[in-house]
């Protein structure tokens, strides 16, 4: 409620209203009411975000003005970009980011094991 306050006293009443109904979606996500998030396509999403994150400004904003100079207008280029930046960060997701966290994962595993082992024998 105090965030809210010093909201509604520092940015205005439209910049509170967006942030009351992002708690709102925040504690009905939190009490699992929210069912529309276990919707595949966002499960998808949500899955490779954080490379779609990575990838997504430089490489987009290039690809845009490069289809924009083809020709296509710009609600085209951003279409065509966004489904191509989306197909490369599950390429990459898939194929490079999730291999590599599990070779991670497993040297990680060994070393503590390993670690582990050599406390527990003294040396």
């Amino acid at each position: 409620a105090g965030a809210h306050m010093v909201s509604w006293l520092t940015w205005g009443t439209v910049e509170t209203a967006v942030l009351a109904l992002c708690t709102t979606l925040f504690v009905l996500m939190n009490a699992g009411r929210l069912g529309v998030l276990t919707w595949r396509p966002l499960l998808f999403l949500g899955g490779i975000s954080y490379t779609l994150y990575l990838l997504h400004q430089e490489i987009g904003y290039i690809l845009i003005a490069a289809f924009e100079k083809l020709g296509l207008d710009p609600l085209s280029s951003i279409a065509v970009t966004t489904l191509l930046m989306i197909v490369l960060a599950w390429l990459l997701s898939r194929y490079v980011e999730r291999p590599a966290n599990r070779f991670l994962r497993t040297m990680y595993d060994r070393w503590r094991y390993k670690a582990g082992a050599e406390a527990r024998s003294g040396n």
